[in-house]
């Protein structure tokens, strides 16, 4: 193609396009946007999300030069090789008019594939809105304390339903001949009939209650607390407990919340004579819920909620042989549940107050039970994930609460049930999805399995599953049951099992080694088929004990143990079997391992002859008992050692005392001398704070030897009499210097008797008179 046959087009005639032309091109691109319904996007492939850059058109050059136009003349257009033009990215460019573009700005959109974004290392990138482990192991641990309370919650409203005299109120309600319906005969030849009946006088029966019993639908109770409410509605809510007093009440007025109607309903139908069980579908927050939530909200439950109930009621049909039922409040409906129940909540709405995920039923014997399989349609798809058991370890806390409940034995009742629910997980189906396939219980794909595992040879898929938007798809479903795990001959040891003699493994896989020079080693792994129990050998006819290479013997299992001995596990038995002198054998009973992939072994006992069992627990015995004497004599020893240096240290600060006087630290300094510039400057305060050794006032201007200034012009004062020991100065009440004087104690230098002799007679001189009625300071009276 001649660059040059295009005039004006090109400049210098070196193929390149000129600036007009690129104007022209792009008054053309508008002019057939305008032409076009603007409200109708233009098409481009379903790729990933664009990236919208805005470009200055102010700028000398245009980034992206529009290729592989075609004109109206149909004519081919070549760029130079020196400019940056892209035929290719031409063809995912889109133009799009906004304001933007009167004021001089382009927004162009493109491809995503053409920009390079940048991939965090390591994987998948994470969100920043999920919560950290600590708050997702809160939340867990809140979800169990409340599912248990709400469990024991019902269990006791249940016992209340039992009261003979409730029961026997609430059966004179019901006329002689629901009464009567509610036991049918037998129908030999149709058992469905008597099944009809039964379920007629139950429906007459609840008729009957809600015209009796009167709900309220506003109990704060209903609100707040029985129904389900997100993390961020978690909030402290009053809810005064109810006492069977008050339980009792609710019926002697016939009116109450919802619970209270469903209770009263059971308590009715057991005084009449039925099997009936009170259901409670608990809701508990979602512990599987990771969002954040920055502040607490208040939530509304709407009326619409309640037409699935969290109480119901079941009946027992003994006909059928199947539980029956019955929805008092909410629905008012009696059903018996084949696939789907129409108590189980449908809607985003319903579910975001009402998910269920928990049914337990407490029957009247005490008995209690899960009974969540039949009512929820899709248990192990899609709730499974929901529940608490999800967790093997949590799982087994599960069923220690249910137990712990259940006050009663198992019965021919609880057989049907289980039947029951085995059909319904059969016909359950498998999940339509990968992700609900992932740990199922009952089918796995292929690729899921651990490295431990494989299928069974000539296992049968059961099914399939279709991926969407996906060619080739189609991955086959195998049961659970097809599935064999296989572990190393080490590891059978370590359950009590040996390899079976020609055994053949059906896995391998790589060791990784002990140490960095060391190569990595393939192990074989076996399934269980190809083992079998270990069988260990007999004592010797000198009373020796078998050991191992170690001189140990292994007891992982209790047949590990030979026949006629016993296995004793405690810290003294090894220096108890020592003492005695009987044969014995250290008895490893696991591993423990260490930092750097080091193993130990766990001794934990020993294995001796059953014979010398009785004495080695009776020396093992006795020194316990001397171990916890040395004990108690050593934290006597330790306790004394502590007062006899506390006694040390007070005897030498008493010694340091008397020699040197208190000596106060620089803490004690400071914060004397802070409060002394806080105190307040009274004179009684000022006087209490001048008084030094001898009980006399200083002056910081005044010589020493404790005696008052006198002032220039005042006459000399006349000395005061000796005082004798059986008078004491009483002053005048217009001398409260005196007065402060003669209460005050004196110094602490001068802290008995014969010191404050020895002071008077250093300065008895001057208190020398023979007047003692001239100074009117000091009146004597006799004690």
């Amino acid at each position: 193609m001649n660059s040059n046959s295009h005039g004006g087009a090109t400049e210098g005639g070196n193929g390149r396009l000129s600036r007009e032309y690129f104007d022209l091109v792009r008054d053309a691109l508008k002019e057939e946007r305008k032409s076009k319904r603007p409200d109708r996007p233009l098409k481009r492939r379903k790729t990933q999300k664009p990236e919208v850059i805005t470009i200055d058109s102010s700028s000398e050059e245009e980034p992206n030069a529009n290729a592989n136009v075609d004109d109206d003349g149909g004519d081919d257009f070549e760029f130079d090789e020196d400019e940056d033009y892209d035929s290719e990215e031409f063809e995912d460019v889109t133009t799009t008019t906004t304001a933007a573009e009167k004021d001089g700005d382009i927004s162009i959109t493109i491809d995503a594939r053409t920009a390079e974004k940048p991939q965090k290392k390591g994987g998948k990138r994470k969100s920043g809105n999920g919560v950290d482990a600590k708050l997702k192991e809160y939340r867990k641990t809140f979800h169990m304390f409340v599912l248990m309370t709400y469990m024991c919650h019902s269990f006791i409203r249940n016992k209340w339903c039992n009261d003979e005299k409730l029961q026997k109120k609430l059966s004179k309600l019901v006329p002689d001949e629901i009464f009567n319906n509610l036991h049918p005969p037998k129908d030999e030849q149709m058992p469905a009939r008597s099944t009809r009946k039964l379920l007629d006088a139950l429906r007459m029966a609840m008729q009957l209650w809600n015209k009796k019993f009167s709900v309220q639908l506003t109990s704060p109770y209903e609100y707040t607390h029985l129904y389900m409410v997100r993390w961020d509605s978690v909030v402290k809510h009053e809810c005064k407990p109810v006492s069977f007093k008050q339980f009792k009440k609710f019926f002697s007025k016939m009116r109450g919340p919802c619970n209270i109607s469903v209770q009263g309903f059971v308590t009715m139908m057991r005084g009449c004579g039925l099997n009936a069980r009170l259901l409670h579908n608990i809701q508990p927050p979602d512990f599987t819920d990771a969002k954040k939530y920055e502040k607490r909200v208040s939530w509304r439950l709407e009326n619409e909620c309640l037409k699935y109930p969290i109480y119901w009621c079941e009946v027992w049909d003994k006909f059928a042989k199947q539980w029956i039922t019955i929805d008092v409040v909410g629905q008012e409906i009696i059903e018996q549940v084949r696939t789907k129940s129409k108590l189980e909540a449908i809607g985003r709405k319903n579910l975001e107050f009402n998910m269920m995920r928990y049914v337990i039923s407490y029957d009247r014997k005490l008995g209690c039970k899960d009974v969540s399989r039949r009512y929820i349609s899709h248990l192990q798809n899609k709730v499974r994930k929901k529940r608490i058991t999800r967790d093997p370890g949590l799982r087994d806390w599960y069923s220690q609460v249910i137990n712990t409940l259940n006050k009663r034995s198992r019965n021919r009742t609880d057989d049907y049930e289980d039947e029951y629910f085995a059909l319904r997980d059969e016909q359950e189906g498998i999940p339509d999805n990968l992700q609900d396939m992932k740990n199922h219980p009952f089918y796995v794909l292929e690729k899921d399995l651990r490295a431990n595992q494989v299928l069974k040879p000539n296992a049968q898929h059961c099914g399939f599953l279709r991926l969407r938007n996906k060619e080739n798809s189609l991955l086959k479903v195998y049961s659970r049951k097809d599935v064999i795990s296989c572990y190393s001959a080490r590891h059978w040891y370590m359950q009590g099992r040996v390899l079976k003699t020609g055994a053949k493994h059906m896995l391998t896989h790589r060791v990784k080694a002990a140490m960095p020079d060391e190569d990595e080693e393939e192990e074989r792994l076996y399934p269980i088929d190809q083992t079998e129990y270990f069988i260990p050998k007999q004592v010797g006819e000198d009373s020796k004990i078998p050991t191992n290479a170690y001189g140990n013997i292994d007891v992982y299992k209790p047949w590990m143990i030979p026949i006629g001995c016993c296995l004793v596990e405690n810290p003294n038995s090894i220096k108890a079997a020592s003492f005695l002198r009987v044969p014995f054998a250290k008895a490893v009973t696991g591993f423990k391992f260490e930092s750097g992939r080091r193993v130990k072994p766990k001794i934990t006992g020993v294995v001796v002859e059953n014979e010398y069992v009785d004495a080695l627990i009776a020396v093992i015995d006795h020194i316990e008992e001397y171990n916890a004497d040395v004990a108690r004599h050593e934290l006597e020893i330790e306790a004394l050692n502590g007062w006899s240096l506390l006694l040390t240290k007070l005897r030498i600060k008493s010694r340091l005392v008397d020699q040197h006087g208190v000596v106060q630290d620089e803490e004690e300094e400071q914060i004397a001398h802070q409060n002394s510039n806080t105190s307040s400057t009274s004179a009684s305060d000022e006087e209490e704070t001048q008084f030094e050794a001898g009980g006399f006032l200083l002056d910081s201007t005044a010589e020493p030897g404790g005696f008052l200034p006198e002032p220039e012009d005042a006459p000399e004062p006349e000395p005061e009499p000796e005082p004798e020991t059986n008078y004491r100065p009483e002053p005048d009440a217009g001398h409260t210097t005196s007065e402060h004087e003669s209460t005050q104690h004196p110094n602490e230098s001068v802290n008995n008797i014969e010191d404050y002799e020895q002071f008077l007679q250093e300065v008895g001189s001057d208190y020398e008179s023979e007047d003692a009625g001239d100074d009117s300071s000091f009146e004597y009276e006799s004690e």
